[in-house]
């Protein structure tokens, strides 16, 4: 999922807000997730991102809980208070849970997904 930039139909934006009176057989969603980072002299901020995904209503889901695990890597670079660049992994086992949310033809399919991204941000 990422985190800088909301593009609209990430899975927990599925499996957990009414999107009108008819969308009413979502599951609810539960993440946990853990993030360790340090910073090195406010120029470069390593973080590594351990997350777990959970549906709270497993019947709505076709009986499955867990919607998956993510994992990133996000490298940062700052320039003063002014410019922050971004390098960023991410890798996703999603579970059946989201599988059988998200997927259109085959809901018991749950490949998982790699993403590599590049942000830059300028504060002012």
């Amino acid at each position: 999922e990422d985190e800088i930039r909301d593009r609209g139909g990430n899975i927990d934006e599925v499996m957990g807000e009414t999107r009108g009176q008819f969308y009413v057989m979502r599951p609810g969603y539960s993440l946990t997730d853990v993030a360790f980072s340090y910073n090195v002299k406010d120029i470069f901020v390593p973080a590594l991102i351990f997350g777990m995904a959970f549906a709270l209503e497993s019947g709505n889901a076709m009986n499955e809980s867990m919607a998956g695990i993510e994992t990133d890597i996000d490298l940062e670079f700052r320039y003063k208070k002014v410019l922050s660049a971004h390098l960023i992994g991410a890798f996703l086992a999603p579970g059946k849970a989201a599988s059988a949310m998200v997927n259109v033809y085959d809901k018991e399919a749950n490949e998982m997904q790699y993403m590599v991204e590049t942000s830059l941000q300028i504060f002012f």
